[in-house]
């Protein structure tokens, strides 16, 4: 019984990690178009969601050196889907910016090189792919998906 039971642990937690583990962040704009202070176009970093079931991820956050931002409760990120944090505020360094995204539970979901821009164009960094390897060589610099 108590074999069973582990068992099942094991195997709920793996499942669990496969559900978690297929978002990745797969583009960040650190210097949009528009005025220094955000107010034509904000920052932004666009989650995607390579697996095919639906991910909840609500209260998940992204951390950078300016601070971090919380996805609102109620976030559903559908399979093969995209959903693109931004906020009002500069949230995001234009010089050796790192973004980490983190599930609302605490467990680490991915993270970024650390990367610049100061531009102000429409580049952003882009992840070639989808696996979860955060080297500089698996980004690249290239005109932004919007």
């Amino acid at each position: 019984m108590r074999r069973n039971l582990i068992i099942s642990v094991a195997l709920l937690l793996a499942l669990m990690g496969v559900c978690l583990g297929t978002v990745v962040i797969k583009e960040v704009e650190l210097s949009p178009p528009g005025d220094s202070r955000g107010k034509d176009m904000p920052q932004w970093v666009k989650l995607y969601n390579s697996g095919g079931e639906d991910v909840d991820i609500s209260g998940w956050r992204l951390s950078t050196s300016e601070g971090k931002v919380v996805v609102p409760d109620g976030t559903v990120l559908s399979a093969y889907d995209t959903y693109t944090v931004t906020e009002k505020f500069n949230w995001l360094n234009t010089e050796n910016e790192s973004v980490v995204l983190m599930a609302a539970n605490g467990t680490l979901i991915d993270w970024t090189p650390k990367f610049s821009d100061s531009a102000r164009d429409e580049y952003a960094w882009s992840r070639i792919g989808i696996a979860k390897a955060s080297t500089i060589q698996d980004w690249s610099f290239q005109a932004a998906s919007y």
